[in-house]
């Protein structure tokens, strides 16, 4: 189960690391740059439309798995 205390950023980035992806992996399969996947998880002008297209990527390998 996930923590629900975790902020988006850091969600992504557990997830991330859980599946062994680098940021530039993650970055490459939701279509944005490693250094905007590196803002996202940092929590740093981050929009939500990004923050679900990452999400996306996370979880779409997870339920895919």
């Amino acid at each position: 189960m996930t923590d629900p205390k975790l902020r988006p950023g850091e969600l992504i980035r557990k997830k991330r690391t859980g599946l062994g992806w680098t940021q530039e992996q993650l970055a490459k399969k939701a279509g944005v740059s490693a250094h905007t996947v590196m803002r996202v998880e940092k929590g740093r002008g981050v929009d939500w439309m990004l923050m679900v297209a990452l999400l996306d990527s996370v979880y779409a390998e997870v339920i895919v798995r």
